[in-house]
């Protein structure tokens, strides 16, 4: 646990941070090589607390209208995130506007997704295209053919014949293109 407030936060929004028990990970503070992690856990955190703040005003200042200033307020929460505070006899006229941007804001994210699903859809079918076209293609190979690599005859060994006409044997080949490949890749 983090006992000491680093020197960029005000002590004010350490001590908040501390009533609220809401405590960073030691290695948050080290910057730059983890920064990517530090936004998103700061992200995670500001959620936390306007989440916490959205509860103290619906349950304990039973303030509808301030509550929904709070979710205007903060781009962090939804309206989702701070319905479940709410009690029960609550008219929903009160999130009317909320609940309907919210709605819209999921519908274009569904059209979205839908688009990318009909253009990853049209790519797999041109892709399975290709490959039948393929599947329909051959080459010759005469029996005085050489390697490209070695210039020892093909038909000795297992080759590969590419459609711009050049001939590896496997092995050859392996040879080739291994020096090429990321430490990753070759694995």
């Amino acid at each position: 646990m983090v006992t000491s407030r680093p020197a960029f936060w005000s002590i004010r929004s350490w001590s908040c941070m501390r009533k609220l028990s809401i405590w960073p990970c030691k290695w948050m503070w080290t910057w730059p090589s983890h920064v990517l992690t530090c936004l998103r856990m700061m992200r995670e955190l500001r959620k936390k607390l306007w989440l916490k703040i959205a509860r103290h005003v619906v349950q304990e200042e039973k303030d509808v209208k301030k509550a929904m200033n709070c979710l205007s307020s903060c781009n962090l929460l939804k309206i989702e995130d701070i319905l479940p505070f709410f009690p029960d006899f609550v008219t929903i006229d009160h999130f009317k506007e909320a609940i309907c941007s919210s709605l819209e804001e999921y519908n274009q994210h569904i059209d979205e997704l839908k688009q990318e699903m009909e253009e990853a859809t049209e790519s797999a079918k041109r892709i399975r295209e290709d490959i039948q076209e393929m599947r329909n293609k051959y080459g010759v190979v005469e029996n005085q053919e050489k390697c490209a690599a070695c210039d020892f005859p093909l038909l000795n060994r297992p080759f590969y014949l590419f459609l711009c006409g050049h001939m590896f044997h496997y092995d050859c080949l392996f040879l080739e293109v291994t020096p090429h490949l990321s430490t990753l890749q070759a694995d």
